[in-house]
């Protein structure tokens, strides 16, 4: 376990304990599907509430991508506590993330390409990051960190989710 800490404009964005997973190749690169505690979910085990994260347009194979799952505003707003810290790596210009047997609820996904794996988003004099970032339902142009309200998607009982998240490099 390593920890995390994002760091997005000036605004802290979240700490994490995340286990190290690799990606299967694949033309898309795809890790998972897991459950919440990060166990693998053999392909003939019954699934529930899974979430497909569609991970794109990564600048380069470098590095890792570190995604932070969370519940709840107060989650999201708390930035130490997500309900799933993650590290993938960045196999791929495309990846999907999946995670499987998720309590029905709102959710919010925040991530960010850690090119030189140094566990913090880098930025310029300017605070402006240097390394690529995003959240599920890409909100637009950004300053600051978006609220919960703003990235939050729904998964149903028994139901399966896509989030695409496009990563941004710059603002």
């Amino acid at each position: 376990m390593k920890k995390i800490l994002i760091v997005l404009l000036g605004v802290s964005f979240f700490v994490a304990c995340v286990k190290e997973k690799g990606a299967v190749n694949d033309e898309l690169e795809t890790v998972g599907p897991v459950d919440a505690s990060g166990n693998a979910i053999d392909s003939n085990q019954q699934t529930s509430n899974l979430l497909k994260i569609y991970i794109e347009d990564l600048a380069n194979n470098q590095g890792k991508v570190l995604i932070a799952l969370y519940q709840n505003e107060q989650e999201f707003d708390d930035e130490t506590n997500p309900f799933i810290g993650d590290s993938v790596d960045a196999t791929s210009s495309n990846l999907l993330v999946q995670y499987a047997n998720l309590p029905a609820g709102d959710y919010a996904i925040a991530l960010f390409h850690d090119e030189n794996e140094n566990a913090e988003l880098d930025q310029n004099f300017l605070g402006i990051p240097q390394e690529g970032y995003g959240f599920s339902t890409n909100p637009g142009f950004l300053l600051s960190k978006p609220s919960f309200d703003d990235v939050s998607f729904q998964i149903s009982a028994q139901g399966e989710q896509e989030q695409i998240i496009n990563v941004k490099y710059g603002i």
